[in-house]
């Protein structure tokens, strides 16, 4: 098969049909026009699309996709799961926020068995998609848990929302563990 490749490719390279491999990703806005609310904080998030993932027998992840202004672009459906997990990566993610152009994303997933207190596995996936974004410079706003009630890691300044100590020198110590 590679060798097969090594003729081909000059021979296209010479007509002038190959450059090297072209990939083309596009998104296409249906309704332009249709800029969602203004967000201004996690309640106003839980009456919005609360509703929409409270009893579903599934753990549901959505993304809500935030421009600068804290309207919402879109709403995507990253990960289905079971009823007591779910998987989800940073890849797919930040996939549909790369391609909005979305300066910061919300992660919101609902606790089946109605108890919105997040688990360790929320905290850490929470943190792995903040550090994630950093790297792509796509902020993680917040993270929702919903059950009967809601919980929001900003609020509660769990995982990557907890503040930073610093010692007298300067030097940041949340990292130092007791």
């Amino acid at each position: 098969m590679r060798n097969q490749q090594r003729k081909l490719f000059p021979k296209l390279k010479k007509k002038g049909w190959y450059g090297g491999l072209k990939v083309r990703i596009q998104l296409i806005r249906e309704n332009y026009d249709a800029w969602g609310p203004r967000v201004t904080d996690a309640a106003e998030l839980v009456r919005l699309i609360g509703d929409e993932i409270r009893y579903s027998d599934r753990e549901l992840l959505l993304s809500i996709l935030l421009d600068s202004t804290w309207k919402i672009l879109g709403i995507e459906e990253i990960s289905k799961g079971s009823g007591r997990s779910l998987i989800a990566s940073p890849r797919e993610i930040f996939k549909s926020a790369l391609l909005t152009n979305a300066e910061a994303v919300v992660l919101v997933h609902n606790h089946t068995a109605g108890d919105s207190t997040p688990s360790p596995a929320d905290i850490r996936i929470s943190e792995r998609v903040a550090k994630a974004g950093k790297i792509l410079g796509i902020g993680v706003a917040d993270h929702i848990i919903i059950g009967k009630s809601y919980t929001s890691l900003f609020e509660k300044k769990l995982g990557p929302f907890k503040p930073k100590r610093k010692r007298k020198g300067g030097k940041d110590v949340s990292k130092i563990r007791s």
